[in-house]
C-alpha cells in the first residue's frame, strides 16, 4: 500500500461512524475527531486539557493548558492534519472517557500516540482500544508492525504496553530545552547529560 493509499485511509477513518467495541456487557465507542467535532462532543477543549493535567507523564512538553490552547490543538494538530487521527472514547453512560490515535509517519509506519484515560470505569477500555487501534493498522493500513514511544518513567504506561503485546526495541536520550513558556525533550547522545528516556516499543502481526 502507498503512503497516498494510507492517507486516504486516514481521511475515511476520520470522517467515518464511531467504532464500536464490546466489553462483556458494556461497550465503548472510538468516535474520530474531526472539522465537525465542536457539534460531536460536549466541552471536549475542557476535558482534553483536564485529562492532560491529570496525565503529565505521557506528554512530550509541558507549558500552562487553557482552553483556547486546547481548541487550537483540535482545530490545527489533530481534525486538520492528514497524518494524525484521534478517536475520543465514548462509554454510553459516562460518556467521553479518554482518547487514543496514531500517526502515519513519511516512512509509512504507524505510531499509536496520545493514549490518555481520563475517566475511570469502565474496566479494561484502554486495553480494548488499544487492542483495536492495532487491528486498524495491520488489517487496513496492511501493516505488519506498529510502534509507539513512552517514557521510562511512566511506570505504569509501560507495563500497560508490555502487557498488551508490545516490546522495548529501543531507547531514545533526552534533554528538556524551554521555548517560552513550553518545555520540550530534544533527543541527545547516550553521552550527554540527559534527564529523561524515552522507550521505543513495538508490536508485530500475528
Amino acid at each position: 500500500m502507498t503512503y497516498g493509499e494510507k492517507l486516504g485511509v486516514m481521511k475515511e477513518l476520520r470522517n467515518g461512524p464511531p467504532i464500536e467495541i464490546c466489553i462483556g456487557t458494556d461497550k465503548i465507542l472510538l468516535c474520530p475527531v474531526n472539522n465537525n467535532w465542536r457539534s460531536v462532543f460536549d466541552n471536549l477543549p475542557e476535558k482534553c486539557g483536564r485529562w492532560r493535567k491529570l496525565n503529565p507523564t505521557v506528554a512530550n512538553s509541558s507549558f500552562k493548558i487553557t482552553k483556547d490552547r486546547t481548541i487550537s490543538w483540535l482545530d490545527f494538530n489533530i481534525s486538520a492534519c492528514e497524518t494524525t487521527l484521534l478517536f475520543i472514547i465514548k462509554n454510553e453512560m459516562l460518556g467521553e472517557i479518554g482518547h487514543i490515535g496514531f500517526d502515519l509517519m513519511e516512512d509509512s509506519s504507524i505510531w499509536i500516540s496520545r493514549v490518555v484515560r481520563g475517566e475511570k470505569g469502565v474496566p479494561g477500555a484502554m486495553s480494548e482500544a488499544v487492542r483495536e487501534i492495532c487491528s486498524i493498522a495491520f488489517s487496513k493500513f496492511d501493516c505488519d508492525e506498529i510502534f509507539l514511544e513512552c517514557y521510562e518513567d511512566n511506570i505504569r504506561g509501560v507495563n500497560f504496553y508490555q502487557e498488551n503485546g508490545f516490546s522495548i526495541i529501543g531507547k531514545k536520550f533526552l534533554l528538556p530545552k524551554q521555548l517560552n513558556d513550553e518545555v520540550t525533550w530534544a533527543e541527545c547522545s547516550e553521552k550527554d547529560d540527559y534527564k529523561r528516556v524515552m522507550l521505543v516499543l513495538l508490536k508485530t502481526k500475528r
